[in-house]
C-alpha cells in the first residue's frame, strides 16, 4: 500500500518512483506476488525504471507461479504477441485460463486466442467455456467476439454444406 502511495501521489505522500520501486523490489524479493506484478508493471511501463520487457516477463512469471490473477493475465499477453518470450498460444492461453478461473479479465484474452480461427488454441472447450461465462457476465468484448465466432461457424457450416453438395451432384 505505501509502495502504491509512493508512486502514485495518494493520501498525501508526494510521488517518488524511485522509492516505489526499491520498496516493490524488497517485497518482491520476499516472494509478494502483488510486488512481484506491480514490480513487473513498473518494467513494462518504464515508470521509475528504464523500460524492459524482459524484466516485466521476469517478475510477472515470478508472480503468475506464485497465482496472482493479473499476473497471469499478463504473462498470457506476452506468449500471445510472442513479444520477449517465444510466440506460444497454447501458453498464453494456459496463462488466460489461470487467469480467468479466477474471475480476472477472461474476455480481453481468451477470447481473443482462444477463439479465432486458425489459432492453435481455438478449439479448446475449456477457454470457449470461459468466453462464454464472460459474455454472459456482461464483458463486451467477450460477446462481441462471441458473436464473431458463431458468425463465422455458420458462414463455415453453410460453406461446407454447400461443398458437400457440390460433391455429391457431381
Amino acid at each position: 500500500m505505501l509502495s502504491r502511495c509512493v508512486l502514485f501521489e495518494r493520501h498525501g505522500v508526494p510521488q517518488e518512483s524511485g522509492e516505489a520501486v526499491k520498496w516493490l523490489r524488497e517485497a518482491a524479493e520476499q516472494d509478494d506476488p502483488a510486488a512481484q506484478f506491480n514490480l513487473g508493471m513498473l518494467y513494462e511501463t518504464g515508470q521509475g525504471v528504464p523500460q524492459n520487457y524482459a524484466e516485466a516477463v521476469k517478475w510477472y512469471r515470478e508472480s503468475a507461479e506464485h497465482g496472482y490473477p493479473a499476473a497471469q493475465f499478463n504473462l498470457g499477453v506476452f506468449y500471445e504477441r510472442g513479444q520477449v518470450v517465444p510466440q506460444n498460444f497454447e501458453e498464453a492461453v494456459k496463462w488466460y485460463l489461470a487467469a480467468a478461473e479466477q474471475e480476472c479479465a477472461p474476455a480481453n484474452a481468451i477470447s481473443a486466442c482462444a477463439i479465432k480461427p486458425g489459432v492453435a488454441c481455438h478449439k479448446t472447450s475449456a477457454s470457449h467455456e470461459v468466453v462464454i461465462r464472460a459474455a454472459r457476465q456482461g464483458d463486451k468484448t467477450a460477446q462481441h467476439n462471441l458473436g464473431l465466432h458463431y458468425a463465422e461457424f455458420e458462414t463455415g457450416a453453410a460453406k461446407a454444406d454447400g461443398d458437400e453438395t457440390t460433391e455429391a451432384e457431381s
